[in-house]
C-alpha cells in the first residue's frame, strides 16, 4: 500500500528542502567571494578596510587622554583613549544614513580635565545633543538638547560652557542636581562665526571674516576689537591673559601672528613662514606666541615648532604624511602615517623632537605598505611642487601602467592599492596654501600636465596606459587636462565628479565613476554615462544609495576602494 507523509512529516521535509537550498546559496556565495579573494594582490583586502580619522584629535590639558573621531562600519564613530592603556572605547556614532549627515564630534574638555562634551545627532528627533563625559574614565553623565547646527563649544568653568552657531551663542550652566540646563541666548552676532574662544568665565571672542569681537556674557552687547583691511585673517586663539587675542593673519608672503589687546593695540608681530606655497596648518596657541606648522620644502618635510621658551623656529623631520595638527603645550597630535606604515594618531614630543603612534589605524605587517620616493618638480605654470612615486618592488624590469593624481601627502588606500595592482603610481603635491585660505585656485591642470613629462621619462612607466585620478572639484582640473591633451590617458577614475569631460573628447577611454546617490548625482552621471558610452568609452558606474557626496563609513570606503581594485585590474 502507497503511504502518504503525515502533515507534519511533510513540513519538516519542506523545512529541510528551504534549508538545503538557503545554505547552498549560502555556500555558493561564500565560494564566489573566495575566487574574487584569490584574484586580489595580497594584502588588498586590508587595505581597503582600514579606517580614515575625521576631525581633529582632542588631547586634555594634561595629554594623558585624547578624543578621536574614526569611520566604522557604518558611520563615523568618537573615540576616547587613555593614552598609557592606549585601548580607545566607541562613545557613540552617527550612522552615514543618517538624515542629519556627520554632525558630531568633539566639543572640548573643562578646565582640569574634569569633564568633556561631544556632540551626537538624534535622527529620530530631528536634534542635535551634547553629551557631557567624565574626564577620568569616560562614562556618560549627562545630555543636553543643542542647537541642530551647533559649531563649536568652549568651557568658560567647570559648571559653565558656551557654543556656537553659524549666527549665535548659547551658554550652558550645570544645576544643583548634576543636570545641565541653557541659560543665555544670543542671537544674530555673526554671518559666519568661527574660532569661539573663551577668554575668561565671562568673555568671550570669535571672527566673523575679517572682524575680530568680544562679548560679556553677564551684560550682553558683542563689540568689534579688530579688523583686517591689507590681510585675510585666518584664525585666532586665546593670548597670555584675559585681555589679548593672539591672531594669524595671511599675506602675499605668507602667514604671521601678533598679539591683539581688547583695546585694539597690536604687539609682538611675527612672521612665521616666508614660502607660503610649502606651509600647512599652522596652529597658534597662546602663553607665548607658540605654534606649529608642517613644512615640505626643498630641504625636506618637517614640522616646524615655535614654543615661548625657544628663541626659534625649532624643525622636527617626519618622514611621511599628516593633517589635522594640533598643539598642546609641548606636545603635537595629528593625523599621519610614517612612510612604510599605515596611518594612526600621533604624537610628537616637540621638546625631545621624538614620535609616538597613540592609536593604530591597523597593522602594517598585514598590509605590505609600498614605499615611497619623493621629488621635486616645476609644473607648466613656472611652480615648484613635490610629488611622489609609488610602485611595487617587484618586477623592477618590467613596463608599469601609471596612475597620476594630484593630492595632499596625506594617506589614500586607493594610491597604495594601485601600487599593489602593478601601477607605477605618481602624485603631485597640492599646494599647501589652498588648503585653507578660502577659494581653491585650480591648478591641478599644470600639476599633473608636468608630472606626465617627468613620469614618462621613468624606465618602467607604460606611456601607452596612463589613467588619471581626481575626486570632487579636482575633476575640473581632469576635464580641463583631458581637453588640452586628449590622447594623454587611457582612462578616468572620477570620485563623487562636480566636473565630468566632454564625452566627445575622451577617444575610448576606461572611467570608473563613483558617487553616492544621496547628492543628486545619479540622473546626472547616468547620463554622462549614457552619452559616453555611445562615443565609444566604456564606463563603470558604481552609485552608493545612502552615501553623500564624499564618503562617511567604512563599508562606503570599502566598496570603493574594492571596485577601484576591480576596475584596474580589468585594464590592458
Amino acid at each position: 500500500m502507497k503511504q502518504h507523509a503525515t502533515p507534519i512529516a511533510q513540513r519538516n521535509w519542506n523545512w529541510a528542502w528551504a534549508c538545503g537550498g538557503v545554505l547552498v546559496v549560502v555556500v555558493w556565495k561564500v565560494i564566489l567571494l573566495a575566487v574574487a579573494r584569490l584574484g586580489e594582490p595580497v594584502g588588498l583586502a586590508v587595505l581597503a578596510e582600514l579606517r580614515e580619522f575625521k576631525q581633529e584629535p582632542a588631547p586634555n590639558v594634561a595629554n594623558d587622554r585624547l578624543v578621536f573621531a574614526q569611520d566604522t562600519a557604518e558611520g563615523i564613530g568618537v573615540y576616547y583613549c587613555d593614552l598609557a592603556s592606549m585601548q580607545p572605547q566607541l562613545l557613540g556614532e552617527q550612522k552615514e544614513r543618517g538624515s542629519l549627515g556627520r554632525r558630531l564630534g568633539m566639543l572640548g574638555w573643562s578646565p582640569g580635565d574634569k569633564w568633556f562634551a561631544c556632540a551626537f545627532p538624534d535622527d529620530q528627533r530631528n536634534e542635535q545633543w551634547i553629551h557631557i563625559f567624565d574626564g577620568q574614565s569616560g562614562k556618560l553623565l549627562s545630555r543636553l538638547g543643542g542647537e541642530l547646527g551647533l559649531k563649536q563649544l568652549v568651557w568658560l568653568s567647570n559648571e559653565a560652557f558656551a557654543y556656537s552657531t553659524e549666527t549665535g551663542i548659547r551658554t550652558v550652566l550645570q544645576q544643583g542636581d548634576g543636570t545641565w540646563a541653557h541659560r543665555r541666548n544670543y542671537q544674530s552676532l555673526a554671518k559666519k562665526l568661527e574660532d569661539l574662544t573663551a577668554l575668561s568665565a565671562d568673555v568671550l571672542a570669535w571672527r566673523d571674516g575679517p572682524k575680530v569681537s568680544v562679548l560679556d556674557v553677564r551684560v550682553g552687547g558683542a563689540r568689534e576689537v579688530w579688523c583686517a583691511t591689507t590681510n585675510e585673517l585666518v584664525q585666532i586663539t586665546r593670548g597670555r591673559g584675559e585681555q589679548e587675542l593672539l591672531v594669524n593673519c595671511r599675506d602675499a608672503s605668507g602667514q604671521w601672528l601678533f598679539r591683539l589687546q581688547l583695546d585694539g593695540r597690536i604687539s609682538e608681530r611675527e612672521r612665521v613662514y616666508e614660502a607660503s606655497d610649502f606651509v600647512r596648518d599652522v596652529r597658534a596657541m597662546g602663553r607665548g606666541i607658540s605654534y606649529a606648522f608642517l613644512a615640505n620644502d626643498p630641504g625636506g618635510c618637517a614640522f616646524a615648532v615655535k614654543l615661548p621658551e625657544s628663541a626659534g623656529l625649532k624643525l622636527i623631520p617626519w618622514n611621511g604624511g599628516a593633517r589635522r595638527l594640533v598643539l598642546n603645550g609641548s606636545k603635537l597630535f595629528f593625523y599621519g602615517y610614517e612612510e612604510g606604515s599605515v596611518p594612526g594618531v600621533w604624537e610628537c614630543d616637540t621638546v625631545s623632537g621624538e614620535f609616538k603612534r597613540v592609536v593604530a589605524g591597523g597593522s602594517s605587517a598585514k598590509v605590505g605598505v609600498v614605499r615611497t620616493m619623493s621629488g621635486l618638480m616645476t609644473n607648466r605654470s613656472g611652480q615648484v611642487r613635490f610629488y611622489r612615486l609609488l610602485h611595487s618592488p617587484k618586477a623592477r624590469d618590467e613596463k608599469k601602467p601609471v596612475l597620476l593624481a594630484q593630492e595632499m601627502n596625506e594617506w589614500f588606500a586607493g594610491f597604495q592599492i594601485a601600487a599593489r595592482c602593478g601601477y607605477l603610481v605618481a602624485v603631485v603635491d597640492r599646494p599647501f596654501e589652498h588648503t585653507w585660505a578660502g577659494d581653491l585656485p585650480h591648478t591641478w591642470a599644470e600639476d599633473v600636465g608636468a608630472l606626465y613629462d617627468i613620469v614618462a621619462k621613468h624606465p618602467n612607466a607604460d606611456t601607452n596606459h596612463v589613467y588619471l585620478y581626481a575626486c570632487s572639484r579636482d575633476t575640473s582640473g581632469m576635464s580641463q587636462l583631458v581637453s588640452e591633451q586628449p590622447a594623454l590617458a587611457k582612462g578616468l577614475i572620477c570620485y563623487s565628479p562636480s566636473a565630468l569631460p566632454d564625452p566627445a573628447r575622451l577617444q575610448g577611454k576606461n572611467l570608473l565613476l563613483t558617487s553616492g546617490d544621496s547628492a543628486g548625482d545619479s540622473e546626472r552621471l547616468r547620463n554622462f554615462q549614457d552619452r559616453a558610452v555611445q562615443s565609444g568609452n566604456a564606463v563603470t558606474l558604481l552609485l552608493q544609495p545612502g552615501s553623500g557626496h564624499m564618503p562617511g563609513s567604512g563599508n562606503i570606503e570599502t566598496e570603493r576602494a574594492t571596485e577601484l581594485s576591480r576596475f584596474l585590474q580589468r585594464q590592458e
